[in-house]
């Protein structure tokens, strides 16, 4: 008899009389990768359990959604402890840690004794990280090749950081041409995209581009996928599945960084927003995985929400501007960045969230020199809630900025949606 069947029927003559572990290490189970796992014998036993019994409780658990966030809810008699939940809803402990559990008990009409359970689940940080540095070596393997770019010398022209800024596209987001006035979808949002970075990348032959700052997120994707809702929960209308705008925006992003590589040095930058927080982290590791053989582009894909960038007295911080109050924020980067803070002579904030152009000065309290706040316009289409709200007559734009080594900021070019061509 080979050690799942002793297992078996161990589990059913003396039921769970040991720890999982305990268990997976009397009978040698082990997982695909030869190791001991307690997790395989979790899973038999709540099978058992289940077939040696199956109307032992007709209430079963199930999700509930309150405010944006997730619970397991359990009533009944079957289930006391929070053993009992993770073994009947088969939570792998290996990849989720137990956020929070609560457990009450209640009379029924008959008097008899009931349990209340609830309990949330984040996934273990650990796990999260193991995956994605997997992921990373695996993908890593596969890069592509790209040949050097030899760039022209510097002739009179002065060098410049290019920096190409185009927040909250909002791919995936749906909007109807009959409700809204004009029609945005996925194919639509790509579409402008790579046709606006195109544009304002011809306005840079006024310089010598010695680098190309590209940050990426800020709401580049409409929800987190699955849920088709945002980071917190806000439910969203998307035209497509969760998997297709996910490759279609990274195969859009590739795209376009190819491009740019061509002209200057790329770095790119991922800054999360309040719709794809967590998919673009994912996206900022499939991009640096996929420019690893790649010299001329390099990718920050850190896990602060806020980033800095530096090039000769400009530093430049980048967020989404849903969580900080923009007055806070030069003091934010003079804090996160005392360094960097003390050796610029321009320190600018560029943010989006708002889908519209504005710009204001502050100057810090010794009023050595101001940070310039600038909320960064969208090309995004209106949907039907922002539609029905009024929010409506933003100019859908994009703007990329010219920034000298040695001088400073020395201008923005913008491209508006109405020069470009939408099929």
């Amino acid at each position: 008899m080979d050690n799942v069947k002793k297992l078996r029927e161990h589990l059913l003559t003396k039921g769970r009389d040991k720890s999982y572990n305990e268990l997976a290490e009397l009978y040698q189970i082990k997982d695909k990768a030869g190791h001991i796992s307690g997790e395989r014998v979790r899973g038999m036993w709540r099978r058992l359990k289940v077939s040696r019994d199956p109307q032992s409780d007709k209430n079963l658990p199930k999700v509930v959604n309150e405010d944006g966030k997730k619970f397991i809810d359990y009533s009944g008699s079957e289930i006391t402890t929070l053993e009992d939940l993770v073994d009947t809803v088969g939570v792998n402990l290996d990849f989720w840690d137990v956020k929070s559990f609560r457990a009450s008990t209640w009379q029924d009409f008959n008097g008899d004794t009931k349990y209340a359970v609830r309990a949330s689940f984040d996934q273990s940080k650990g796990a999260r990280d193991k995956v994605r540095e997997e992921f990373i070596r695996d993908v890593i393997k596969h890069a592509p090749k790209y040949k050097p770019v030899k760039y022209p010398k510097a002739k009179s022209k002065e060098k410049v950081a290019y920096e190409v800024n185009l927040p909250d596209l909002h791919l995936g987001k749906l909007s109807w041409g009959k409700e809204v006035g004009h029609k945005y979808d996925v194919n639509i949002a790509k579409d402008i995209y790579v046709q606006t970075v195109e544009k304002l990348l011809a306005y840079s032959q006024n310089f010598h581009v010695d680098k190309i700052i590209f940050p990426i997120g800020n709401d580049l994707l409409n929800s987190e996928g699955l849920t088709s809702a945002t980071t917190k929960g806000t439910p969203q209308q998307d035209d497509v599945r969760w998997q297709r705008s996910f490759t279609m925006c990274r195969e859009m992003l590739v795209e376009v960084i190819d491009n740019l590589r061509l002209i200057a040095p790329v770095e790119v930058i991922i800054v999360p927003g309040n719709h794809d927080y967590e998919r673009m982290f994912y996206i900022g590791d499939a991009i640096y995985a996929w420019y690893h053989n790649c010299d001329e582009v390099e990718v920050d894909n850190s896990p602060s929400p806020r980033k800095y960038t530096t090039y000769g007295v400009n530093l430049i911080g980048l967020t989404h501007g849903s969580s900080e109050k923009q007055a806070d924020l030069p003091l934010i980067m003079a804090s996160e960045r005392p360094e960097l803070w003390a050796k610029a002579t321009h320190t600018e904030w560029h943010i989006g969230h708002l889908h519209k152009a504005k710009s204001m000065n502050w100057v810090d309290i010794d009023e050595r020199f101001g940070t310039i706040i600038r909320i960064l316009p969208s090309l995004s289409g209106t949907d039907a809630w922002h539609h029905e709200k009024g929010f409506v007559g933003n100019t859908r734009a994009a703007q990329a900025y010219a920034w000298g080594k040695e001088t400073g900021y020395k201008g923005h070019f913008q491209v508006n949606v109405n020069e470009l061509k939408i099929n």
